[in-house]
């Protein structure tokens, strides 16, 4: 349903019970007001008609005077006063009136039997008593009152006020009541066509912003509840422009791992399946150079999909730091151990140095141990045959410590170091000695001490080759 129906129904489910009951209120107060009318004209009219009416009970009203009440209780000419029936009666509402004793019984043989209501209300003490009549023409009102002698034949009065029809039934009031609803209905119609206009067009600028997937906010103008739904309607959409655009950046951290992993696994997997035929094909012991190299093979998977793994993450902004103690002089053992198999077949020296005193650090033992052991991985991979790595740790007391990996490899020059540590970005011996390689070890060694505030730099070592280096406050 439009608002503007909802509006137009609204207003009628409120305003026409309350329109209806302000017309039986106004006619409430009509009746009292006729009531109090027609008592004070019988007080008036009895005062000067006592002596006749008990001088002639039988006939009174005699003559027959046509007087009404008016507004405020004085004598008029009344048009259908009448004493007796059958008597012509001019156009309009007609009053009757006849005196009663005090049993309630009127010497006149044309009075009507006194109304039971009436008589027990007067019986009560009531000075006054009324009620409606609905008998066809003669709907109307009774009024019956004592009067202050309180004796004799004409004790009490009573009139009736036919014609009159009910209250409720004014045609007046209904016309002016019918027009009062419709005249809100109006306003209340024409009234809602800016605020339905500005809805209408916050709701064609809300699509277009969803076309635009909420890159473009809607219009805000005013200071009232529209300006606020519009400017709300921005700010959600500032939220979820910023949900989508994390959504891209991981379908695009898949998209990449999944093509960098195709990629990258199938080349040392299909090296590691020749290597693994030949073994399987040879009649004499296995050849030492095919265990070397299909062990070599095996950890440079193990390590690529790692790291293939925490580069989707650091791109995506999904890896999370937990922090915890990590005792940094296990952590080098264990990396040595990880890397001395492959450093022995290549008849590389894999030395490690830590100090007496352990050295334990804040911060997440996974990422650190990815970090430490993709520089030492990177040193044994792309060193020279018989060459020589060392993992050192330095406790440096209350001031720090700092972690070096040296090798006496080829080395990089000076200028490209910072090129290096870019993703994807490889060393000129390197890409030759390995060209299905990624880049991906210094990049997330780098990021991950970024991650943990520790220090790290790549530089030519004294023997040759390249020196990495870790490097961290506190570690007591």
């Amino acid at each position: 349903m439009k608002l503007r129906l909802r509006l137009v129904f609204a207003l009628a489910a409120v305003s026409v019970p309350l329109v209806a009951g302000l017309v039986w209120f106004r006619g409430t107060l009509d009746y009292r007001a006729e009531v109090d009318a027609i008592h004070r004209f019988l007080l008036g009219r009895m005062e000067d008609g006592r002596a006749a009416c008990e001088a002639d009970p039988e006939r009174f009203p005699h003559p027959p005077r046509r007087r009404r009440p008016g507004p405020r209780g004085e004598g008029r000419p009344e048009p259908g006063f009448s004493g007796r029936p059958n008597q012509p009666q001019a156009s309009g509402p007609m009053l009757e009136l006849f005196a009663y004793g005090p049993d309630f019984i009127s010497a006149n043989q044309h009075a009507p039997a006194f109304p039971a209501k009436l008589k027990q209300a007067l019986e009560d003490g009531a000075k006054r008593a009324d009620e409606r009549i609905s008998e066809g023409e003669r709907s109307g009102i009774r009024v019956a009152a004592r009067m202050p002698w309180g004796k004799g034949p004409c004790a009490i009065v009573l009139v009736t006020r036919a014609g009159l029809g009910p209250y409720w039934l004014n045609r007046n009031q209904w016309i002016a009541a019918v027009a009062l609803v419709f005249g809100m209905t109006l306003a209340v119609f024409v009234a809602a066509g800016p605020i339905v206009t500005r809805i209408r067009r916050l709701t064609a600028e809300v699509r277009q912003s969803s076309q635009s997937r909420y890159a473009t906010p809607v219009t805000v103008s005013g200071k009232d509840e529209i300006s606020e739904l519009a400017h709300e309607f921005n700010r959600a959409g500032q939220v979820v422009q910023k949900q989508w655009q994390a959504v891209e950046a991981r379908a695009e951290a898949l998209r990449a791992f999944v093509a960098n992993t195709t990629h990258d696994v199938m080349i040392p997997m299909t090296v590691l399946q020749g290597h693994l035929s030949a073994l399987r094909a040879a009649d004499g012991p296995p050849d030492p150079k095919l265990l070397h190299d299909a062990m070599a093979e095996t950890q440079y998977v193990t390590s690529l999909l790692q790291n293939l793994g925490a580069s989707a993450k650091l791109e995506a902004g999904e890896l999370v730091v937990e922090d915890g103690l990590v005792d940094l002089n296990a952590l080098v053992d264990r990396v040595v151990a990880r890397h001395a198999p492959i450093a022995k077949q290549k008849r590389m020296e894999l030395n490690s140095a830590v100090p007496e005193k352990v050295v334990a650090v804040n911060g997440d033992l996974t990422l650190l141990e990815q970090a430490v052991s993709n520089l030492v991985h990177n040193a044994v991979r792309y060193g020279v045959e018989g060459g020589h790595v060392a993992l050192l740790l330095d406790g440096e007391g209350e001031g720090g410590w700092r972690l070096r990996v040296i090798d006496d490899g080829p080395g990089i020059e000076e200028s490209k170091i910072v090129a290096l540590l870019q993703r994807s970005q490889r060393g000129v011996q390197a890409r030759r000695r390995h060209p299905e390689g990624q880049g991906l070890g210094l990049h997330i060694a780098q990021e991950v001490a970024r991650r943990h505030n520790l220090g790290f730099h790549l530089r030519p070592s004294e023997y040759g080759g390249l020196e990495a280096e870790l490097a961290g406050e506190g570690g007591g």
